[in-house]
């Protein structure tokens, strides 16, 4: 039997290996991806991790699964912040946290582009917290189709809301629960995965929606339900 700690690093390591053949060549050597919460999607951090034997070091990117919208998002964090390892190996880095404008031409190269998530400054591409949009029909956007072919999954997502353990209630909690568990499965089976098959740009909606690509003029197609959109953002 899968250990769910086995299961969760050999999903990261394979996203991680990846995009590292399909995007970066396969120049970027191995890291130690960990996982955490708090306000950061994910972070970078430069010989975080040194070995107890041989005392060999190797970079950390921290990766925060509560933060989760979906799978494409996720994912592009993760690039994100691979951008980062290939800088530290490859370029000349600035002094964190500040991305300077080799960061933003490596991002911009592979299908991601910066934009600066300081106040009054969105329409910069380097600075010092930043986000990012994926570039439709750019190297990440066609990557990840090409992942999700593959049948990749994240096999265990973070649950914002626990399922507990039966304790004795009264019948108005028990139908308050009921209501709620309820509204969720709705809200659950109304969202479908709508692709156009010339962009491959995605939108979700109602599964009886008509919807149309703002690009190329092309009806959007209901895409093949993919485990990993069902989860909600906590």
């Amino acid at each position: 039997m899968s250990l769910p700690t086995a299961l969760t690093a050999k999903d990261h390591e394979r996203a991680y290996a990846y995009f590292n053949a399909g995007l970066f060549d396969g120049a970027l050597p191995p890291c130690l991806i960990t996982l955490g919460s708090g306000r950061f999607k994910g972070f970078f951090r430069a010989n975080a991790f040194r070995h107890i034997q041989n005392h060999t070091h190797v970079d950390e990117i921290g990766m925060n699964p509560t933060a989760y919208t979906n799978l494409e998002d996720y994912l592009s964090t993760l690039v994100h912040e691979q951008v980062h390892l290939w800088q530290e190996h490859f370029g000349t880095p600035s002094r964190p946290p500040f991305h300077n404008r080799e960061w933003a031409n490596k991002m911009l190269e592979i299908g991601l582009k910066p934009s600066c998530a300081e106040r009054g400054k969105s329409h910069r591409e380097t600075g010092r917290k930043m986000d990012h949009a994926i570039v439709h029909g750019g190297p990440f956007e066609l990557a990840f189709q090409d992942l999700l072919r593959t049948d990749f999954v994240v096999t265990y997502v973070h649950e914002p809301h626990p399922p507990r353990r039966a304790y004795e209630s009264d019948e108005d909690e028990e139908k308050a629960q009921q209501q709620e568990e309820e509204r969720k499965r709705k809200k659950r089976e109304s969202k479908t995965r709508f692709t156009c098959p010339a962009c491959h740009q995605n939108a979700w909606a109602k599964p009886e929606a008509k919807l149309a690509c703002g690009e190329c003029r092309q009806p959007l197609v209901s895409a093949q339900a993919h485990p990993n959109d069902a989860v909600e953002n906590p």
